[in-house]
């Protein structure tokens, strides 16, 4: 964005300047326009979200630990800008973009690792029931707090790439998902955020008439205590007196949005009785797990929905499963990520 005709077309000025800046136009003069305090409404915000786009840059060697931030003048005509420090925690939980060092950036990757290992990044289980609730509400102006705990943290999208990464240089792609720094596909997200009522409404009709006293809630922001290395946002928390306490994720493909095609699609397999199950090789497979892992529950609704179609499938918590990768994770967590962040930050 540019920021000087941002300045333009949203910021106004009274009648009496306009009219003096007319009056200099006309007479080939340069003029002055004097804004008034409570017209930089808009250029602030304008100006908070050009810096915290300079603040993620994926460029390498750029620090995390600088933001843009706005000061008013001792006048309070004019906005000045200046670099503070990002938070270092956030509800009690530690910022891992605040990890930064200048001093770290000539440092050997051995010895990074190992002050990775005496890194401690926990956090109590209030901190982490706080962060759940309120991220769970989604606030807009707070939005931005949530995207920053997530940055370095592993979150189910890439688990299953970053489980299988066997590479001593991590694919930048795979890094730049951690960093938040590249999204998820734009109209799949939208398609979804745009009919999620629609599709919960369908899936919790089908589950009160087959499970008896069933609740669905939503769910924010999940880290675990204990495994603060991961971060997920499931679709839901579900809970029944016959199956006990669950989650729930909602697949809505836009590929296939009009089409009644969800029994073709390359995630699931259909077994000798006509049921069907989730590939344990997808990515689906591999977040559905970790969110269960996190979640401390027993099983997942992965539910798959179409304009014209419906389907759901339960998926069992797979311990074994777990173990191994969940303890894989972990090391690519403290030799790949944290080493990262020390010396060239996100």
């Amino acid at each position: 964005m540019n920021v000087e005709n941002s300045l333009d077309s949203s910021v106004s000025v009274n009648s009496s300047d306009s009219e003096a800046t007319e009056n200099s136009v006309e007479n080939g003069r340069p003029c002055i326009v004097r804004f008034r305090h409570c017209d930089f409404t808009f250029v602030r915000q304008i100006l908070i979200d050009w810096g915290k786009r300079l603040s993620t840059s994926p460029i390498k060697g750029a620090s995390p630990a600088k933001k843009i931030c706005l000061e008013e003048s001792s006048n309070n005509d004019l906005l000045t800008a200046e670099t503070v420090p990002i938070e270092e925690r956030i509800c009690g939980v530690l910022n891992l973009a605040s990890l930064f060092k200048e001093s770290y950036s000539n440092t050997p990757t051995n010895d990074l690792i190992t002050i990775a290992f005496g890194v401690d990044i926990s956090c109590s289980p209030e901190c982490a029931e706080q962060i759940e609730i309120e991220s769970r509400h989604r606030q807009s102006n707070k939005e931005a707090k949530w995207k920053q705990l997530q940055v370095g943290r592993i979150c189910g999208s890439v688990f299953k790439e970053v489980c299988q990464s066997q590479s001593k240089y991590p694919p930048k792609q795979l890094m730049s998902r951690i960093y938040q720094h590249i999204d998820s596909d734009d109209n799949a997200s939208a398609w979804l955020k745009k009919n999620f009522m629609t599709v919960r409404t369908k899936y919790e009709r089908v589950m009160l008439n087959r499970h008896k006293n069933f609740v669905y809630r939503k769910c924010g922001l999940i880290i675990a205590p204990d495994h603060p290395q991961f971060c997920v946002t499931p679709g839901g928390i579900v809970e029944c007196d016959c199956c006990g306490r669950g989650i729930t994720e909602f697949y809505t493909p836009y590929e296939i949005r009009n089409e009644k095609m969800i029994y073709s699609l390359p995630c699931i397999d259909e077994t000798d009785d006509y049921d069907f199950t989730l590939r344990k090789d997808t990515n689906f497979y591999y977040k559905i797990q970790l969110h269960m892992f996190l979640t401390d529950t027993k099983y997942c609704d992965f539910v798959i929905w179409t304009l014209c179609d419906f389907l759901d499938i339960r998926v069992q918590r797979d311990d074994d499963f777990l173990f191994v990768k969940v303890n894989t994770a972990k090391t690519f967590f403290l030799r790949k990520i944290l080493p990262d962040l020390f010396s060239c930050g996100c």
